[in-house]
């Protein structure tokens, strides 16, 4: 019988269910891992700092790039778009909590107007990111 059925002939067809479980398994790791992965493709050297608090609980982040570009959520943003997305966000959540992580190289200034922005869309805590000193 070709299926396999109840007498005792040879098995001609091919069981694909375990193929299909691994490559499922395999799917969703790939889908849990690629958050944690597009997170480390921007290239932010923050600086040290002595005194420093660890967070336990992660803020979405805003990145400035030696460039003077601002990166939210995975994508280069300008001041108005990000300002829109954080005032939508706000007003949905009123604990949210933003990081402003700034490479060493953008001036004082630019850091904090990327701050003010960030303080204007009504954000309800605001960081700047630092690395502990080791």
């Amino acid at each position: 019988m070709a299926g396999g059925g109840t007498d005792k002939g040879p098995i001609l067809g091919i069981n694909v269910t375990p193929l299909v479980d691994v490559v499922l398994v395999l799917l969703v790791i790939f889908m849990v891992a690629a958050p944690v992965l597009e997170k480390r493709k921007l290239d932010v050297t923050i600086p040290k700092a002595a005194n420093s608090v660890v967070n336990k609980d992660q803020p979405l982040e805003v990145f400035v790039t030696a460039d003077k570009k601002i990166y939210f959520m995975g994508d280069a943003r300008t001041e108005a778009e990000l300002l829109l997305m954080l005032a939508a966000m706000g007003k949905e959540n009123d604990d949210l909590s933003i990081a402003v992580s700034a490479d060493e190289a953008v001036p004082y200034g630019e850091v904090v107007r990327v701050l003010d922005k960030v303080k204007d869309a009504a954000v309800a805590k605001v960081t700047l990111a630092v690395r502990p000193k080791k």
